[in-house]
């Protein structure tokens, strides 16, 4: 009975309490009593032999001691009762509640943070690593940051996700919500998580099919726009071939006759007068410059199929430099190293493909030579090899080079930078280069000059 009386009485919050307040009403009791203000229908008078100042002072120090033994156990076994009812509300929640120290280590864990992070119990989560092996490598040095500002009680972000680590080392997304709360008399940190793996993982999914709806729109505008302008090269074709069949009809024959007359004015003058031989030559000039333009558009609609033939292309090419003029102020240097390429071509083709590329290179020399004047030299260089499967004619000039549009633009049909001319040259020797499963590349540096890469495929058996 009386090991039942003195548990009851000391071994709980409410008996302290008790034996505290019990304490001070005895003491206010003895103190009345002695000062004689209380006397319970007796004499008290006999009870105040000591002086009436030590009496109140014992008992009045009693009383203290008394009340601050009450309130102490009182507030200890209130934050005991506050303590068990955390315990009991964070071990039935379904938020990851974790509490550790000032040195990361656990101190609390709840059921659904060791489900969270693939542990089997409560009790193995918190026998595992300081917290830091609860998140991502990446992510320990910004959470310990945050964790530093918050016991400092500098201003940092309560609220924040992370990646974390799941005891298997897989990844896992977390919403934290941190604060700082006292924990068996000293500060310790909160976190309490909320799994949103499941919805990190939809995000993910919806930015990659975004990101793939976009790519997927581009390259549909994309092919819109090449459909569109394929669809104005071919309108523009078409009207070229109409008009060069109309012009060649309408103009060939005045030209002809044009040209005979010019003949037989020549055939009369007989060398004399040469002022007006002069004026002759410009015009006989100018009527093959016209032809050339007639042939340039009906060649270009009409696309004729190529007449191939085996040849040895740096031999054939050396043939056509001999025939070929230089005009003057240009020097012309010849470096042939494909001597063993034997290819299909057609001859009188890539000769006109050749001649255009070796004419424009020379014209824009020559246009900065009469600008600048005569003492000014540049070099034409032409050279072959065999690279990568393919058969390189390279034509490279000093002239003054091409500025980055107008070489985007220079396959263009009818476009020129030019006073003369309808723009069909480099369209007619891409056309001619296509036809024999070949290319063109330009690579153009202004101030410096021009290269111009005729390459044709290149076969095993092509370069014995």
């Amino acid at each position: 009975m009386t090991t039942v009386f003195t548990t009851l009485l000391f071994g709980s919050r409410v008996g302290w309490v008790i034996a505290g307040v019990s304490l001070a009403l005895i003491s206010v009791v003895s103190v009345g009593v002695s000062l004689g203000w209380i006397s319970f229908g007796f004499d008290t008078s006999r009870y105040a032999t000591a002086p009436a100042s030590w009496v109140v002072f014992v008992l009045a120090s009693f009383m203290f001691f008394g009340i601050c033994i009450a309130g102490f156990f009182w507030t200890h076994g209130a934050l005991r009762d506050n303590e068990v009812r955390f315990r009991d509300l964070a071990e039935g929640s379904l938020q990851c509640i974790l509490v550790f120290d000032h040195d990361n280590r656990v101190l609390f864990a709840n059921r659904a943070a060791a489900k969270a992070f693939g542990y089997d119990s409560i009790e193995e989560i918190m026998a595992a690593e300081p917290l830091a092996s609860f998140i991502a490598p990446h992510e320990r040095a910004r959470i310990e940051r945050y964790r530093k500002a918050r016991m400092a009680g500098r201003p940092v972000p309560n609220i924040y996700e992370f990646e974390g680590v799941r005891k298997d080392g897989s990844p896992l997304w977390l919403e934290n919500t941190a604060r700082v709360i006292e924990w068996e008399g000293k500060p310790a940190n909160q976190a309490t998580m909320i799994d949103i793996t499941k919805r990190k993982k939809a995000e993910e999914k919806i930015r990659k099919l975004n990101a793939e709806l976009e790519q997927r729109v581009e390259e549909r505008t994309a092919e819109l726009h090449a459909t569109q302008k394929e669809l104005v090269r071919k309108e523009r074709l078409a009207t070229l071939g109409q008009v060069g069949a109309t012009v060649s009809h309408e103009l060939r024959n005045p030209l002809g006759t044009i040209r005979n007359s010019l003949v037989v004015l020549e055939m009369g003058l007989d060398g004399k007068k040469p002022e007006i031989q002069r004026s002759v030559n410009r015009m006989v000039r100018n009527i093959d410059r016209c032809n050339k333009i007639i042939d340039d558009m009906l060649e270009f609609a009409r696309a004729p199929g190529l007449k191939l033939k085996k040849t040895a292309f740096d031999a054939w090419l050396g043939t056509v430099l001999d025939e070929l003029k230089v005009p003057s102020g240009v020097t012309v240097d010849r470096k042939l190293d494909a001597p063993k390429a034997h290819l299909e071509i057609d001859g009188d083709r890539m000769r006109q493909a050749f001649v255009n590329i070796y004419d424009n290179a020379c014209q824009a020399m020559l246009e900065e030579i009469e600008g600048k004047g005569s003492a000014i030299n540049r070099a034409l260089s032409v050279s072959t090899k065999a690279s990568k499967g393919r058969l390189e004619l390279s034509i490279t000039d000093t002239g003054p080079g091409m500025p980055p549009k107008v070489i985007n633009a220079a396959f263009e049909p009818l476009y020129s930078t030019k006073s003369f001319g309808v723009g069909l040259g480099l369209p007619i020797v891409k056309q001619i280069m296509e036809q024999h499963d070949g290319g063109i590349e330009i690579t153009s540096q202004q101030g410096r000059g021009s290269q111009v890469v005729l390459w044709l495929p290149l076969r095993r058996t092509e370069q014995t």
